[in-house]
């Protein structure tokens, strides 16, 4: 359901992408982000995800990875080879994480 609602509001964002419409974007890309944070609360309360503390952790370091991968990088083949390069030691990190805990 959750999953769902944020489909619909991201359908609501798009249409709200006019001139001069900030306020009415603005609202729905709350509602987004509440819609997502009912989902979070749920899929604790099911034991599906450690916290949501430990998703937006997580979500910091990959975004915090992710920029200082490309920040100094001048044309966009270099960002775009450097978004690649750290995507895949993002990927080996996680699936090593995985394994530890889950074999």
């Amino acid at each position: 359901t959750y999953l769902e609602n944020i489909k619909w509001e991201l359908i609501e964002v798009q249409e709200e992408f006019k001139d001069n419409n900030s306020i009415h974007l603005e609202d729905e890309l709350w509602d987004i982000l509440w819609t997502y944070m009912l989902l979070l609360e749920w899929l604790e309360k099911e034991w599906k995800i450690t916290s949501t503390e430990s998703v937006f952790a997580r979500s910091e370091k990959k975004y915090r990875q992710r920029i200082d991968a490309i920040k100094d990088k001048g044309t966009d083949e270099e960002k775009s080879n450097a978004w690649k390069d750290i995507k895949k030691i993002q990927k080996a990190e996680l699936k090593k994480e995985h394994n530890k805990k889950y074999s």
